[in-house]
């Protein structure tokens, strides 16, 4: 894991991101900066935060599905 920041992202933020004022399609690159911080163990999600997004079942939650095991808290 690289040294700096470690951030934790709940289900609200990723949904207002994706489906709001972050659009994939239109900024593409905040969500490539998202998964660098990912692989690099500085951006963190907890279980119930993927379960809530498994209701939905969308395109957010296959990006999550995608990076679950990077991105999720086991502790």
């Amino acid at each position: 894991m690289a040294a700096g920041t470690v951030y934790s992202i709940d289900s609200s933020a990723l949904i207002h991101g994706w489906r709001r004022v972050y659009r994939p399609k239109n900024f593409g690159f905040i969500w490539e900066q998202l998964d660098v911080l990912i692989t690099d163990g500085r951006l963190r999600s907890s279980i119930e935060v993927y379960s809530e997004l498994e209701k939905k079942d969308d395109e957010l939650f296959a990006w999550c599905k995608e990076r679950k095991e990077a991105m999720l808290c086991r502790d």
